[in-house]
């Protein structure tokens, strides 16, 4: 064949290709998405609605609005709106689709449930305007008979289009209670009963009880509950309420509380428990109301618990240090006698200054110490001026250098050993220990053995000191000035083990 015909043939093969792709391909899928279009009953975009009306089987008519790109509730209550429920209740209108057209004209809709259609939807945006109307289901119960604005046909929708419609007036409304972004609350006050206290936001990452006394409280925890506060949403709502109706307890509510910022201020007061008969006010859903409002909010709050009665115990920070593991950038410690320098790469690995050797490091080792560090607690603490003995010859010494801090965090861990026995008494000992009789032939084998060499493969391993259940403990520098710990010696074992996977590939 010449390389003429070869060429002749691949320009026919390009052109065919292209036809393929363009009208085949191409073509064929515009043709699907018009298709698609054209099936859409409803002819407003989803972007541009801005009025929404359900007229519901019971009567109730629920009239939304948008207003500045918020959608509004109108009617039968003035408030602000679900954002995402409306959205979705519009998504649901324009986007339908009928699964049959039963008729194409001449309906007679009496027959179908349409003469006077007891639900209806519609949707507006501008000048432009399109109701749906529903009728009965048919005979399976799966779906309904539905007609739109002056189409003569009549469609059958499934039943899942009418459930999504049929929305609540408590549905579609904001069942937000109190309007606060957790990061603009710096401060928090809770009164319950004649107790008070007050807690203050000192970094975003650290809470400080204020009043009746200073301490440290978790920040975890505090963060969590102002973001359940923040959250919070109601169960049920009752509009324009009579505040001092016994039923409600919010006439002189026993529990009040404050979540302020530099630009709001917000208060919470909590009454009487929904069911009479709940065995602590919070244990049930309770009645709630926001300052500055008339409405009645039903809420719950079992899971504030801790904060609104003030459970120092729960609440308070018993840690000995606080950082982010994360952020150590280098880690000494040294452990009864064994001792390691750590480094953090640039990768993020750590490194080894010490001990040398080390074939290889798993990171994960160091960052398992330093979560254990971060992780440990107080049991008991007490102010001392000199320094405890345990401390003056510590077990364990660690040293934190913490990004965005100017000074390393040093934590000494100690606990006085166990007596060990005089010589004297410990060869009394033994001779006062019966000698077990050896058999003949062990007798006969220690003659020919050679005796282990001390520090050898046939010695045994140096006895490692058990940490007693409580030990020791100070940190500097530290907000408690001269403050002794006493905390769990179990984290002596699990630390001591990760430094032993370290230096084991020594």
């Amino acid at each position: 064949m010449s390389w003429r015909k070869t060429v002749v043939y691949l320009i026919i093969l390009c052109a065919l290709g292209s036809w393929l792709y363009f009208y085949e391909i191409k073509h064929k899928g515009q043709k699907k998405a018009d298709e698609e279009e054209a099936s859409r009953l409803i002819c407003i975009d989803n972007d541009s609605v801005d009025d929404v009306t359900i007229k519901k089987d019971d009567g109730t008519v629920i009239q939304l609005k948008k207003i500045e790109g918020k959608w509004m509730l109108m009617a039968p209550v003035k408030t602000a709106a679900d954002q995402s429920a409306v959205q979705g209740v519009v998504a649901t209108i324009t986007s339908l689709k009928p699964e049959r057209v039963l008729k194409e004209k001449e309906v007679n809709w009496e027959e179908y449930g349409l003469q006077k259609p007891s639900f209806e939807a519609s949707v507006g945006a501008k000048d432009v305007r399109n109701h749906i109307f529903f009728g009965d289901q048919n005979p399976s119960k799966s779906s309904y008979y539905m007609k739109k604005d002056d189409d003569p046909r009549l469609f059958l929708v499934a039943d899942t289009v009418k459930n999504a419609l049929n929305k609540s007036v408590f549905d579609l409304r904001d069942k937000e209670v109190l309007a606060i972004a957790p990061a603009d609350v710096d401060r928090v006050a809770i009164r319950n009963d004649d107790k008070e206290i007050e807690i203050k936001r000192e970094a975003p990452e650290k809470w400080v009880l204020t009043k009746p006394e200073s301490m440290k409280l978790k920040a975890n925890l505090m963060n969590r509950d102002l973001n359940t506060l923040a959250n919070l949403k109601a169960k049920d709502i009752i509009d324009n309420a009579n505040l001092s109706d016994e039923k409600f307890g919010l006439a002189a509510p026993k529990i009040a509380i404050t979540l302020a910022g530099p630009k709001l201020e917000q208060v919470l007061y909590v009454g009487s428990p929904v069911k009479s008969d709940a065995a602590h006010p919070l244990d049930s859903e309770v009645y709630a109301s926001v300052k500055g409002k008339d409405a009645v909010y039903v809420v719950d709050l079992k899971n504030l618990k801790a904060l609104v009665q003030s459970d120092l115990n729960v609440l308070r920070d018993k840690s000995l240090m606080s950082f982010a593991p994360n952020d150590v950038e280098k880690f000494d410690m040294e452990l009864e006698g064994k001792k390691l320098v750590a480094v953090r790469k640039d990768n993020n690995q750590w490194s080894l200054e010490e001990p040398k050797g080390v074939a290889s490091l798993d990171s994960w080792n160091i960052t398992s110490i330093l979560w254990e560090l971060r992780d440990l607690e107080w049991k008991s603490m007490s102010k001392s001026q000199a320094v405890p003995a345990e401390i003056a010859q510590p077990k364990l010494v660690a040293s934190l250098a913490v990004k965005g801090q100017k000074e390393p965090v040093v934590l000494k861990v100690g606990w006085a050993s166990p007596p060990s026995p005089s010589g004297a008494q410990a060869n009394q000992s033994a001779e006062e220990t019966p000698k077990k009789p050896e058999p003949a032939a062990a007798l006969a084998e220690s003659k020919t053995a050679p005796a282990p060499v001390s520090g050898g493969e046939g010695s045994k391993p140096a006895a490692v000191e058990k940490a007693p259940d409580v030990v020791t403990a100070m940190v500097t520098p530290s907000d408690e000035k001269d403050m002794v710990y006493q905390v769990s010696g179990t984290f002596i074992t699990r630390v001591r083990k990760d430094l032993d996977k370290i230096l084991e590939k020594k």
